[in-house]
């Protein structure tokens, strides 16, 4: 199958960036944009969570510092929704916050890249996360088709363990009459 690695390919993720600072969201998307992701952008949960029901969107480069809900909340609301608990999310922090990660974990986010952005840092991070996400569906798809062969095989099995069955009775009955002397040697029905 096709593993999506060079900068071309990489067209066929989308990220969507949440933060409230209009600045982030430039500078990030920047970065990304260089790359040729597809990307989505919102300044707060409300907007992120109509973009992720409408959207495929494969990533989740979030603020944690937010008005209203922040990041870590807003975490936890994706990861209990069923549709889209498999979208990872990476949280954008200041310094300061580093010491809160282990929340940030808590809540379901994977990693965590720290502001002012480091460009090469960012980028490698979400290919990172983007790649293991990619394996992570790769692996469950070809596991439901392993699952879908093996029903398949079962039935069939079970349909040639009853057709052989069948024929076996019937010999079976036929050597009990024959051990039970309900038939004599020599005789024509036996013969037969």
């Amino acid at each position: 199958t096709h593993h999506p690695m060079n900068d071309n390919d990489m067209a066929q993720f989308s990220v969507l960036v949440v933060d409230d600072n209009k600045e982030n969201l430039k500078v990030v998307s920047n970065f990304l944009k260089e790359k040729g992701y597809q990307i989505a952008l919102a300044l707060n949960a409300q907007d992120a969570m109509n973009i992720l029901r409408e959207n495929e969107i494969d990533l989740v480069l979030l603020d944690i510092m937010m008005p209203e809900v922040d990041g870590y909340t807003f975490c936890r609301q994706i990861k209990e929704t069923e549709a889209l608990k498999d979208i990872p999310v990476i949280f954008l922090t200041a310094k300061t916050e580093t010491a809160d990660l282990v929340e940030g974990f808590h809540a379901g986010g994977v990693d965590y890249i720290t502001k002012p952005f480091h460009k090469e840092e960012l980028l490698v991070r979400v290919n990172n996360h983007l790649m293991l996400s990619y394996a992570k569906k790769h692996i469950e798809r070809q596991a439901e088709q392993i699952r879908k062969i093996n029903r398949t095989k079962d039935r069939l099995y079970s349909v040639i363990a009853h057709d052989i069955k069948s024929p076996f009775a019937n010999i079976s009955m036929l050597i009990s009459t024959i051990a039970e002397g309900y038939l004599e040697p020599g005789s024509p029905e036996y013969d037969e």
